[in-house]
């Protein structure tokens, strides 16, 4: 009696196996997220002068006072190009 072949009888499994064996050959390589316990970066990036991020760290009045600042600047000039971008970071 004839038998088929054997790749007949699990096909998902072959076809995994030859993606996997085409992406070594081609040298792709597989990202995978990092850990959720990776340090946290220390430096933060650089948005620019007209960009302020407030921390839990910092005081209030310190948050205020640099809040009314930007208020006073912008009340005469709403419809200006100088804006600014406040960014509140949370809490870890």
């Amino acid at each position: 009696m004839w038998k088929r072949p054997m790749f007949h009888r699990r096909p998902a499994l072959h076809f995994t196996l030859f993606l996997l064996a085409l992406a070594a050959l081609l040298g792709v390589s597989l990202n995978l997220p990092q850990s959720a316990s990776a340090a946290p970066v220390s430096n933060p990036p650089n948005f620019g002068p007209n960009v302020y991020i407030f921390n839990p760290s910092m005081s209030l009045s310190d948050i205020q006072a640099t809040v009314n600042q930007i208020a006073a600047q912008q009340v005469p000039n709403e419809f200006g190009t100088q804006r600014y971008a406040l960014l509140f970071a949370r809490r870890s």
